[in-house]
């Protein structure tokens, strides 16, 4: 059942007029859909884990998992994170430029620091020994996870110079050039591979911040389109991971799209505890995605590695539910303190709208 929600501030309304900058309430199904894709992010994780200890095979079903997964999970993030933004920059661009210090330069900073050192100190015990501290990358060379906030803070600066109020065309043209430039040119480095493969998602997202109200009605009526699609691009993607075809090929942009709408779709139709649970995921997504590779890794030595569990099938409910109820203790416990922001895990959750409560 979708919620009555005015167009974000600065983003012309369906009538073409411009609708009053005031903030917007935060949306119910966005949360549960962040929640969806958080644990999508960390079952990645643990299956790439296992699959690089020895634990499980790149050529079984859990390995396709990994792959079906990756060809949307982050797309859907990017376009998920764009939905907010103009109207966040309509209200104060220049506040909206600071505010990502604190939010994503401050998290990104830290947490990779504290990982790396981490790592480093259990080289011995990691799948990928870390022979050097060297923070130094850091300032270019993301390490593990963290490229995400790299690039999505990249993502807010180029925003804050192409959103405007009267139009996206800018930022949708911006999307376009550079998804077209990296299957042209294909970059091999981390930031331009990423930068220029998932700019359009963002784009897409700030694109459809003004008709956010409307999506769980379009996502009701198509449900059985979604849901036949979904099924229908399984075997499609078998193909796709049998043959060799990398997730960001252009081939798999069908898989990219329709699986960006399968979760879409089960995050605005879902309701009671399913809706609530993903919901307080997704309110505590950053969290979980800063924490996660430290408790999914760390899980997997002390059972694979001190107590000789080496069963893979076995261990990978185990790495999912320690890469998501890891963090999300850490987080209550610094929330409580009030020292959740200062430790860039997140602010605490506001009140949302659900539009599927």
């Amino acid at each position: 059942m979708a919620t009555t929600h005015p167009a974000p501030a600065g983003v012309l309304s369906a009538r073409g007029r411009e609708e009053p900058v005031k903030a917007a309430p935060r949306l119910g199904w966005v949360d549960v859909a962040k929640g969806i894709g958080i644990v999508l992010v960390v079952h990645g994780h643990a299956i790439d884990g296992l699959m690089s200890a020895g634990l499980l095979s790149r050529a079984g079903l859990a390995a396709f998992s990994f792959y079906a997964v990756y060809c949307f999970h982050m797309p859907l993030f990017f376009l998920l994170s764009g939905l907010f933004v103009p109207g966040q920059i309509a209200r104060d661009r220049r506040r909206f430029a600071w505010r990502q210090i604190g939010s994503i330069v401050w998290p990104y900073f830290l947490w990779s620091i504290i990982q790396i050192t981490v790592l480093y100190l259990a080289s011995s015990y990691v799948n990928k020994p870390r022979e050097h501290l060297d923070y130094i990358q850091i300032l270019w060379a993301p390490p593990s996870q963290f490229w995400f906030l790299y690039v999505l803070f990249l993502f807010h600066m180029v925003s804050r110079l192409l959103v405007r109020r009267d139009t996206i065309v800018p930022m949708l043209v911006a999307g376009a050039i550079a998804f077209v430039g990296f299957h042209i040119l294909w970059p091999r480095m981390t930031i331009p591979h990423f930068f220029s493969e998932l700019l359009i998602f963002y784009a897409v997202g700030t694109a459809l911040a003004g008709q956010m109200a409307g999506i769980p009605a379009v996502m009701a009526r198509f449900r059985l389109p979604i849901a036949a699609a979904c099924l229908l691009v399984v075997p499609y993607m078998w193909f796709g991971f049998t043959r060799g075809l990398g997730f960001d090929y252009l081939a798999m942009i069908p898989a990219t799209l329709i699986g960006i709408c399968g979760v879409l779709a089960a995050a605005t139709l879902l309701s009671g505890r399913a809706a609530a649970l993903f919901r307080y995921l997704g309110e505590r997504a950053m969290a979980i995605y800063v924490l996660h590779v430290l408790f999914v890794a760390g899980t997997r030595i002390v059972l694979a590695k001190a107590l000789h569990l080496q069963n893979g099938a076995l261990l990978w409910p185990i790495l999912l539910g320690a890469g998501v109820v890891g963090p999300i203790v850490v987080f209550e416990i610094a929330a409580r303190a009030g020292w959740n922001q200062r430790l860039g895990l997140g602010a605490k959750p506001r009140a949302a709208k659900a539009s599927n409560a």
